[in-house]
């Protein structure tokens, strides 16, 4: 077992998010900079977007799937086409944080650009049908599911919330709070969950991700970043045991520069567990 992280990708992105490790190959995003990054037979190329992407995920044939800012996405032929959008989400909104469910079925939430109201929502598309599942939510961010169980975090709260979930009818029930994040001006971001069940979160000016008893909320390992803003993470390699770790340097100074100066870059490390791949999208 190693946690000594390297850099998986050298290129910085002004707010990395949503990694993505398929047999297809990797991804991740650079919402502010309107990329999407994806590494295939071993070549990284990015695609510059109008909107900003936020999540993405693969398909069964291996083609990607992602939000943008008023909805779900994919590309037909090189073209841009709109798998679902939704037409009353306000300017002021815009889609975060997104993963797919052992079903096929792409969760994703809305934010609130400013970061200060819970007019978001989470959102779920079925093949075409997209559903409304939790309302009032000011940044939605990493989420993940166990057994009858739904982790989800909304990032002002400071906390990973656990819900009951039933996955026929997508019903939420509950949010007990399952840990809280202590420190000033640190929040929890994204996150993914290993094949013990237990909870890997990104910590938003933490330096860090954290490893998180699911039954508990006991804080179980860490592994230290060298960037202040640690912004998500998943598992990936050939045996499931690398943990790749997305970074922004959104807001960076001079200062910020010298000592960070990995910062937006995608990290990777072996932290001794696995995980199952990424659920595919279902069409």
């Amino acid at each position: 077992m190693s946690k000594d992280l390297e850099v998986a990708f050298d290129v910085s992105s002004v707010l990395g998010e949503g990694p993505c490790w398929s047999e297809f190959g990797f991804s991740w995003v650079d919402i502010l900079g309107k990329k999407i990054w994806q590494e295939r037979d071993g070549k990284l190329n990015s695609i510059s977007m109008e909107m900003m992407p936020s999540s993405l995920a693969y398909d069964e044939q291996g083609d990607l799937v992602f939000t943008l800012n008023d909805g779900y996405y994919r590309f037909e032929k090189g073209e841009l086409k709109a798998l679902k959008t939704i037409d009353s989400l306000s300017a002021d909104l815009r889609f975060n944080d997104g993963k797919v469910d052992a079903q096929g079925r792409y969760w994703a939430g809305t934010m609130d650009m400013k970061e200060q109201s819970p007019l978001g929502s989470l959102y779920v598309l079925d093949k075409t049908e997209c559903f409304k599942v939790l309302d009032d939510i000011t940044t939605s961010n990493g989420l993940c599911w166990g057994d009858d169980v739904f982790y989800y975090v909304d990032s002002p709260t400071k906390q990973i919330k656990k819900y009951f979930y039933d996955s026929d009818s997508l019903s939420i029930i509950g949010g007990e709070v399952l840990f809280e994040v202590a420190e000033d001006e640190v929040f929890p971001d994204g996150m993914c969950i290993d094949s013990e069940g237990h909870l890997w979160l990104a910590l938003w000016n933490g330096y860090k991700v954290l490893r998180i008893n699911s039954s508990t909320g006991v804080v179980m390992d860490e592994i230290d970043v060298p960037c202040k803003k640690v912004t998500s993470c998943c598992f990936g390699g050939v045996d499931h045991k690398e943990l790749y770790i997305t970074s922004a340097s959104h807001e960076m100074n001079e200062d910020d520069w010298l000592h960070y100066p990995d910062s937006g870059k995608v990290f990777k490390c072996r932290p001794g567990v696995e995980a199952p791949l990424l659920n595919y999208f279902k069409h």
